[in-house]
């Protein structure tokens, strides 16, 4: 004897078993992206936590460059060879270079945290190691060239500043700078005060004995009321006159600059290069956690299909039941 009701709670209860089945098929789904950001989600965040540093680090870099820079340029200025600051500025350039890529690294790896499909922003991670890329690329070849800069400073302080003293009479610019350098550092001439003597660095000095400049006063041991810059000849010990040349204190402060430019340079190529080995480390995620999602959206896809043929195929007996009852 049939029970259609009882069939019908039977088919019923199939059915829902079906839904269920695929149900956790979706939830499988789910559960599989999520391991997989799970695991890279870490590096991310890592990642994003070094460029807020760098972001930080970078201006911070650039201004501490700038600020030492702009102290000592006057003074760096009597050197007649110098750039004018062109390495410095070369650098505060290279400083705002890799903060801006650093922005945007940012801002990339805090989307990559929060995007639940992240393989659709793929191209902008690889854009954004590129670009870290090129940001180790010219933190490697400032840092040789502030390697090669080192290796010249002989060269660029022999004659310097000797050639500014030939135009202490005649450039009132160039005086006023010597003079107030030479007071500051506490100084005289380029190596050593009797560079004044063979120099006419004024019209009214006497030919008979030898003059300086009042500024090369020792005005560590004197008073300026107790300077002498002038003696005979054959005096030249009654001068109360500083022995420390000009160039060693113009070679201190650039060295002082050049050291401060190397650790900057150095910190952020080390931190550029962390965060491009982990980015780096953390690109296959990208493809492994798009292929499987793919493979599991094919299993779905079969796995709904199934059920699908089951229903229909249960449809279709009960269909054929009927036809044969009537």
């Amino acid at each position: 004897m049939n029970h259609p009701h009882r069939d019908a709670m039977k088919e019923e209860l199939k059915r829902k078993e079906l839904e269920q089945n695929l149900i956790s098929a979706e939830d499988r789904l789910d559960e599989v992206g999520r391991n997989e950001v799970d695991r890279s989600e870490q590096i991310w965040q890592s990642v994003f936590f070094l460029n807020l540093f760098m972001i930080f680090l970078c201006p911070s870099g650039a201004f501490l460059i700038t600020f030492e820079h702009s102290k000592v340029y006057d003074s760096l200025t009597l050197l007649d060879n110098y750039d004018d600051g062109s390495f410095f500025t070369l650098m505060l350039v290279v400083c705002i270079i890799c903060c801006m890529v650093n922005i945007m690294g940012a801002l990339i790896t805090w989307v990559a945290i929060n995007k639940a499909r992240r393989g659709r922003m793929r191209y902008m991670i690889y854009a954004f190691v590129a670009w870290m890329a090129a940001c180790i690329i010219i933190l490697g070849t400032t840092l040789v060239q502030i390697f090669a800069l080192f290796l010249s400073l002989a060269t660029m302080f022999k004659d310097g500043f000797a050639m500014n003293m030939m135009l202490y009479g005649r450039v009132p610019e160039i005086a006023h700078k010597i003079h107030d350098f030479q007071i500051e550092g506490k100084c005289c001439g380029s190596f050593n005060y009797t560079e004044w003597f063979a120099i006419t660095w004024s019209n009214i000095i006497s030919k008979t004995t030898l003059n300086l400049p009042v500024s090369c006063c020792d005005l560590g041991n004197y008073t300026i009321d107790e300077c002498i810059m002038e003696s005979r000849f054959d005096r030249p010990q009654d001068l109360t006159v500083s022995n420390r040349g000009c160039v060693n204190t113009l070679e201190w402060y650039f060295k002082y600059i050049l050291i401060l430019s190397v650790c900057t340079m150095v910190t952020m190529f080390f931190m550029e290069f962390v965060i491009f080995m982990m980015s780096l480390i953390n690109l296959p995620s990208i493809k492994s956690y798009e292929n499987l999602l793919i493979e599991e959206r094919i299993r779905m896809m079969m796995k709904r299909l199934a059920v699908h043929r089951q229903l229909t195929g249960a449809d279709e007996e009960e269909e054929n039941k009927d036809d044969l009852a009537d």
